[in-house]
This record gives structure tokens, sequence and C-alpha cells, in this order.
């Protein structure tokens, strides 16, 4: 989406939002998720963007681990209403901007219409997601393999963690790396890399 900060963010700046968001490390973790469902269910509430709510949410705490870098006295404000304010300015721009290409697997009907583009970002998807572990590979297509909303966020929440053996906030962590390096991985190869 490109909403998205395309920089990576370090350990160290998604550590200091951690911190941000609660100084006990375990209610951190808690805050984060509890925040990120709720910048989802902001996205959602909005007819236009509730379809890529998920990586709207996304893309406001990408913005807001950036503002924490680029100004550390930004920790000083409110968290939660902070990254709020932010979501707005997303939704925003969202709003501003033409629909993004899905990189989604595409049905033919939607391929014909644009169909180099089309097959050009399938081959790139194809060929990131070859890159990837056996496991890293399973759980992204697991995440959002989902096509019933309620079936979605019980398996996300409660069967995807189990299975991984991870908790819901390690695995959302998780699949966020996954799909920025895939995403890093997409835009390079769609540059000819």
């Amino acid at each position: 989406m490109s909403l998205r900060n395309p920089r990576l963010w370090t350990d160290t700046q998604f550590q200091a939002l951690l911190a941000w968001l609660h100084p006990d490390p375990d209610q951190a973790g808690i805050a984060y998720a509890k925040l990120h469902r709720r910048l989802r269910l902001f996205f959602e509430s909005w007819r236009d963007s509730a379809r890529h709510a998920e990586e709207l949410a996304d893309a406001a705490i990408d913005r807001a681990i950036s503002k924490l870098a680029e100004d550390p006295a930004v920790a000083t404000r409110e968290a939660t209403a902070y990254v709020r304010t932010i979501a707005t300015y997303i939704l925003k721009e969202y709003r501003s901007q033409p629909q993004p290409v899905s990189l989604a697997i595409d049905p033919p009907e939607v391929c014909a219409s644009a169909e180099n583009r089309c097959l050009e970002d399938q081959r790139c998807l194809n060929r990131c997601l070859g890159r990837l572990s056996s496991e890293d590979y399973e759980l992204i297509i697991g995440y959002y393999a989902q096509e019933k909303p309620g079936d979605a966020v019980r398996w996300r929440k409660e069967l995807l963690p189990r299975k991984f053996g991870k908790s819901y906030g390690a695995l959302r962590v998780h699949v966020l790396r996954i799909r920025r390096g895939l995403e890093e991985c997409i835009e390079n190869c769609l540059k000819g890399g």
C-alpha cells in the first residue's frame, strides 16, 4: 500500500514505541495489540477504507514509529490519542489517492483488463513468496487467506497463534516483519531487481 512508510523501522525504534505505550514490557505488548485493534476498527468504520483497514492501521503505526524516531519529544504526548490523530491523516491521504492495485491473487477477469501489469505483479508476488522459509510462508498465507471476516478474526486471534505457539501480539509482529520483507522484495522485483 502506498501509504506505508517505505523505510523499515528497526527493533530499537519498535521498542521505543512499545515503551511509549506502556513502561512495563508485558503490558506494552497488550497495549500495542489494543492500539492496533482500535486503529483497525477505526478504518473499518469507514466504508471506503474498510477493505484495507489492516494495512491502514499498520501505516498509522509505521508513521508513529517514524515520528517518534525523528522527535523523541513526541513521547511526552499521550500515545493512543497521538496515533489516532495520525490515523485520521492516513485516512485523508488514502481517500485522496486512486485505489491501489492489489498484489493478491486476482481472478482472471481482473487480470484481463490490465494483463501485463497483473501478470508482472503475480510473477513478483510468487517469486517473493517462494523466497520465504516454509514456516513464514505458511504463516503469511494462513494469516491473510481467510475470506469470511468472522472466521478470519477467530483464525488470526485464536487458532493461528495456537498453531505457531506464539501469543497474538508476537504473531502479529512476526507477520508485520514478513510482510515488510515481501513488500520490499516485490517493489525491487517490479523495478527490475
